[in-house]
């Protein structure tokens, strides 16, 4: 595959994942992020900031449940990631 197509793919992604978040359940929003995360490991903590964005209410939580679910699907995708471009290079 060429290097345009997988940037198109990226960010063909990336806007679906920000979008679900909008116009979708949680479950999906949160599915379609993971899967672009594989691609952009950043997008699972923007969907999750998005989601407190518009989500937020005072005096509801004092945690940022979903920011803090995108921070860890982020930390942990880049592990996963590394790991696999490391076995790939070797």
């Amino acid at each position: 595959m060429c290097d345009d197509d997988t940037a198109m793919i990226r960010g063909v992604l990336t806007i679906f994942a920000l979008v679900a978040v909008i116009a979708l359940p949680w479950q999906l929003a949160a599915v379609l992020a993971l899967l672009a995360g594989t691609l952009v490991p950043p997008v699972p903590l923007a969907c999750g900031l998005l989601a407190e964005a518009l989500y937020w209410a005072p005096n509801i939580s004092a945690v940022p449940v979903f920011a803090l679910s995108g921070a860890i699907a982020t930390s942990g995708l880049y592990i996963v990631r590394g790991r696999i471009k490391a076995s790939i290079i070797e």
